[in-house]
């Protein structure tokens, strides 16, 4: 598992608590659907390991969804081999937007203009209809 924080240094999140969440609830869920007909399975650290990505910051708290649009559309056009080597080296290989500096802020501020130009122009769409 990924996960991608664009506001470390706030504090706000705790990758090994998401982690664990997300395991509890795989668990949780295999238990109540197929622990009776594939018994003797679990999802643990060991066989589901997880890192926090190193991303580029954001310098606000409010940014985060732009940031994850961004990465996850970063993701989609070059997604990486993910392998244990990945895993190991915690997603910094070559030819990856992976690292604090994998992009410029400047695409942010852009996915932050393309958006917003987008809610102006459904608006437009939705007042000539009306």
């Amino acid at each position: 598992m990924i996960h991608f924080d664009s506001g470390k240094h706030f504090k706000l999140h705790k990758t090994t608590e998401i982690l664990s969440n997300i395991r509890k609830y795989l668990n949780a869920y295999y238990d109540s659907e197929y622990a009776t007909s594939h018994p003797n399975c679990s999802f643990s650290v060991k066989n589901m390991p997880g890192f926090a990505a190193a991303i580029p910051q954001q310098d606000n708290t409010k940014d985060c969804g732009v940031y994850m649009l961004e990465n996850a559309e970063r993701m989609m056009r070059c997604t990486p081999v993910i392998d244990n080597e990945f895993v190991k080296r915690k997603g910094m290989i070559t030819k990856s937007f992976f690292g604090k500096n994998g992009y410029d802020k400047s695409a942010i501020e852009k996915k932050r203009d393309d958006i917003l130009q987008l809610i102006q122009t459904l608006r437009r769409a939705e007042t000539e209809i009306d």
